[in-house]
């Protein structure tokens, strides 16, 4: 395990993720989301330990799994897009948050939806009013084949892509 935001000795970057954490796409937001997290908890910020971990396999088993520690364990689990909930890694944890789950709903007491950020190196652009914008529609995702519906519903509402 290693600190992954200087001076966050308390988020950590789980050892059985598949990417190193730089090669990661959500870094920045990643790093803005714990520093926003710790402004907002203040003290108690440090009576949590966190764990990032970035798996493809759904079955991965978090090297976090076996961490000791007195502070309160919180997985975020990010990159696994099928949307399993890992029911197993329940107990182990004070709290989960894993992206890609379909819908709000909570089906474990502590296992909550994460929607991920933008990626590093996206511009920022001016925030343009409502109605000057030439598009109402946004996606944020891949394109795989689960979103093909959205994708045709929107080609055969003759909407331009960009």
């Amino acid at each position: 395990m290693r600190e992954i935001i200087k001076g966050f000795d308390n988020v950590l970057y789980d050892e059985s993720s598949g990417y190193a954490f730089e090669q990661l796409n959500e870094t920045v937001f990643i790093e803005k989301l714990f520093q926003n997290l710790s402004n907002i908890m203040g003290k108690t910020f440090k009576d949590y330990i966190f764990f990032v971990l970035s798996s493809h396999n759904p079955d991965v088993i978090p090297s976090s799994l076996t961490y000791q520690s007195k502070q309160k364990k919180i997985l975020v689990f990010i990159s696994e897009e099928k949307g399993i909930v890992p029911r197993s890694l329940s107990n182990e944890y004070f709290a989960i948050f894993k992206a890609y789950m379909s819908g709000d709903t909570i089906v474990q007491k502590n296992i909550f939806n994460f929607s991920l950020g933008c990626v590093k190196e996206v511009p920022q652009l001016p925030v343009k009013a409502i109605n000057d914008r030439t598009y109402s529609v946004f996606f944020i995702g891949n394109l795989n084949n689960s979103r093909m519906s959205f994708y045709l519903s929107l080609i055969n509402k003759h909407i331009p892509l960009r």
